[in-house]
């Protein structure tokens, strides 16, 4: 039991070590060791069991940050904690998962095995990024995002080619330092494969590096304006008046070199409802008018009886320029599922259902003709396949509008930015991300954080500020902009490939 315990734990702790806020993240290439080898021999009902407890250990520290939606969001603090353990419980199965795929594939050969593990890992945080909305976050490949050789091959297969990479150097580890006696020769062939695999890699990573190093690409100037609005004022119909005067004051501080030649207000940065306060959005058009420059803000819109989650480009004549709804929503937090069937959850949970948006807008870059940016808002940049579409409709900038202020002074914001890291790399389009409570940054086409706004003290959330930035505009498609999830797909390919090796492995024996 102890052994057991020890192994668990020892797992968990090191996925816990590898991610934000401690970011040691060589541990993820070791932190599934400890449970390959306990379930080493079991059934595949308790490696079942086994595995999952280790995914549910870690995502409970990662993600202890949604019970503050109770204090954020006037949620009950039952409802809450019960949300938390739900989705930690719902993640930890996919764990399990793979420790029962791990202990069915085991009768294929080593060699096999070697590659096909880390595909069927590769399959299963494919699945959990698409099934019921998507959480794709805390993927393995993520941990890694500060190490930028290793994160380039993400423009081929996503960040999934990093995750398959993370599983196999832990089979390899576990494999070569603690199998008794001595490996076939097939594994032996198939692990220097892996080393050439993993060198490739990074040779391919130095070489994109130094591709996206130089300056001939054209620029436009940003400003990032971070308000730190309290959610409970936000939404306050008394504080707006004094919410739009600190936005307006940022702002006009913030422009006083006039370089700019965009400036961005967060996600709902505009206080209020524009169909309710026609004389905010008048005063905040006043004001564009007489410092003579767009602003893109986020701002919630209705019409036709439906509310949308919005970005809107003002240009300096007091015109919208164009407006972004933002398509993919965010259950319990844009909309309530099954609310028609489950009327009482309106009660408990104070959320208004918004519509998604249909549109892939594309907005004007100031002053460079024929040059487009698009606008993701909130958790948009988490999720690979939104961010992609933008760029093949033919964006060269993203910017993301968000607020993160509903879960505190957490981790969740660095752990926003390390997913937002990958979009950058998968699409290489630089990301400018303006955030109500931080992190504010912009992020090159090699995942390279080049700027961030904090304060004297160094503080990047929960501090108001603001921060100008140089920000190139990209062309091109990468492999993986044009074909998306193919790498998956091959992942899926190589685990049907081992399942079939299984069932003729079994036939040949009852033979």
């Amino acid at each position: 039991m102890f052994r057991t315990i020890s192994l668990i734990v020892a797992s968990s702790l090191c996925l816990i070590l590898a991610f934000p806020p401690f970011e040691i993240w060589p541990l993820v290439f070791i932190a599934l060791v400890p449970v390959l080898l306990l379930i080493e021999g079991q059934s595949a009902g308790k490696a079942f069991r086994t595995t999952a407890l280790t995914g549910l250990l870690f995502y409970l520290f990662m993600l202890y940050w949604f019970i503050n939606m109770a204090w954020s969001a006037s949620i009950p603090v039952f409802l809450s904690v019960t949300a938390w353990l739900l989705l930690c419980l719902y993640l930890s199965v996919y764990y399990g998962l793979f420790g029962a795929g791990a202990v069915y594939f085991s009768r294929i050969p080593h060699a096999l095995r070697l590659f096909m593990l880390p595909a069927f890992w590769v399959v299963l945080e494919f699945i959990r990024e698409h099934f019921l909305s998507g959480f794709g976050w805390l993927g393995l490949g993520y941990a890694p995002y500060r190490y930028l050789p290793l994160i380039q091959i993400a423009d081929i297969t996503g960040v999934f080619g990093i995750s398959y990479l993370v599983v196999l150097v832990n089979l390899c580890l576990k494999e070569f330092i603690f199998k008794r006696g001595r490996p076939d020769r097939g594994f032996v062939r198939a692990t220097m494969i892996g080393i050439v695999l993993i060198w490739a890699i990074l040779i391919y990573g130095r070489v994109r590096l130094d591709a996206f190093r130089t300056d001939g690409h054209e620029q436009t100037t940003v400003t990032i304006v971070q308000p730190n609005i309290d959610q409970q004022r936000k939404w306050r119909p008394t504080s707006w008046p004094r919410i739009m005067d600190e936005l307006l004051l940022l702002t006009r501080q913030a422009i006083r070199d006039g370089e700019e030649d965009l400036i961005i207000w967060p996600e709902t940065s505009f206080p209020g409802y524009l169909w309710e306060d026609s004389g905010g959005f008048e005063r905040m058009r006043s004001f564009i008018l007489g410092i003579d420059k767009p602003l893109l803000f986020g701002i919630v819109t209705g019409r036709d009886q439906m509310i949308y989650n919005s970005a809107m480009l003002l240009l300096p004549t007091g015109q919208v320029a164009a407006q972004y709804d933002k398509r993919h929503l965010v259950p319990f937090g844009e909309f309530l599922p099954l609310r028609r069937f489950l009327p009482f959850l309106g009660a408990i949970i104070p959320v208004a259902d918004f519509s998604p948006g249909e549109s892939l807008t594309r907005f004007p870059v100031p002053g460079k003709p024929g040059r487009f940016f698009s606008a993701v808002i909130c958790f948009e940049d988490t999720v690979a396949r939104v961010v992609r579409g933008f760029v093949r409709n033919g964006t060269h900038l993203l910017v993301n509008l968000t607020n993160d202020a509903w879960f505190l002074d957490t981790h969740e914001p660095i752990l926003h930015l390390q997913t937002a890291v990958f979009r950058a790399v998968e699409n290489r389009r630089a990301l400018v991300r303006a955030a109500n409570t931080g992190i504010s940054c912009v992020i090159a086409p090699t995942g390279s954080i080049q700027s961030r706004l904090s304060d004297s003290q160094g503080k990047e959330t929960f501090v108001a500020g603001f921060m100008t930035a140089r920000v190139g505009l990209w062309d091109g498609m990468t492999f993986y902009t044009r074909f998306g999830d193919l790498f998956s797909l091959l992942c899926l390919f190589g685990v049907g490939a081992g399942w079939l090796a299984c069932k003729i492995h079994f036939n040949s024996i009852e033979h």
